[in-house]
C-alpha cells in the first residue's frame, strides 16, 4: 500500500475543516469503535509491561549471582532501591535498580524502560563518568549497544554484544576507572 505524502493530509485536513461536513468526532466514534476502547490495546500493554517486568527481574538475578562471584575478590556491595519510571504508553510505575559499590565507588544497574526505540526495553549501567546502554531486542536477550561513529560524528551504525558475565564485568571496569 502506497503512503500518502504528508502534504497531501494537510491538503485533506484544509479541505475537511473548511467544509460544512456534517461527520461529526462523535459520529466516527460510533462508526469506527462502537465499543470504546479497545480492551485488547491495554490488555497488549498490560502484558508487555509485565513481561518486561520479569526479563528485568531475571536480569537482575543474573547480575546479583555476578556480584556474588566477585565479592571473592574484594569489597563488593549492593542493595535494590525502587526506580520510578514515566513511559508515555505504560504510564508510571516503579522498577527494581540496582545500587552496587565496588570499594568505594559507584555504579548504578538503572532501568529505562520498555518504550524504547529498537528495543523491547533498556538498561544502563551508570558510572562517575559515564553510562553504557544495555538492550533488549529479542526478549531475554540482552546486548550492549555499541554506536559507532565515522570521522564526522554522523553515527555510522549500531554494534551489539551479546550481554553476559564477561560483558558485565569489562563494562564494570570501564564504569570505574578514571
Amino acid at each position: 500500500m502506497r503512503r500518502k505524502k504528508p502534504v497531501d493530509l494537510i491538503t485533506k485536513a484544509f479541505h475537511f475543516i473548511g467544509m460544512n461536513n456534517t461527520l461529526t468526532i462523535e459520529d466516527y466514534l460510533k462508526a469506527n469503535h462502537a465499543s470504546g476502547v479497545s480492551s485488547d490495546v491495554v490488555e497488549g500493554q498490560n502484558l508487555r509491561l509485565t513481561r518486561w517486568m520479569d526479563e528485568l527481574n531475571k536480569l537482575l538475578v543474573n547480575v546479583r549471582a555476578w556480584l556474588d562471584e566477585l565479592k571473592l575478590a574484594g569489597p563488593v556491595v549492593y542493595y535494590e532501591q525502587a526506580a520510578h519510571i514515566s513511559e508515555e504508553v505504560y504510564g508510571s510505575y516503579d522498577a527494581p535498580q540496582l545500587k552496587i559499590f565496588f570499594g568505594r565507588e559507584q555504579v548504578l544497574l538503572r532501568p529505562v524502560g520498555t518504550d524504547v526505540f529498537g528495543g523491547l526495553g533498556r538498561i544502563d549501567l551508570v558510572g562517575k563518568n559515564m553510562a553504557v546502554a544495555v538492550v533488549m531486542r529479542q526478549w531475554g536477550i540482552w546486548e550492549i549497544l555499541q554506536r559507532e561513529y565515522a570521522g564526522t560524528g554522523q553515527l555510522m551504525r549500531n554494534n551489539y554484544r551479546l550481554f553476559d558475565r564477561a560483558a558485565f564485568k569489562e563494562v564494570v571496569v570501564l564504569l570505574l576507572v578514571d
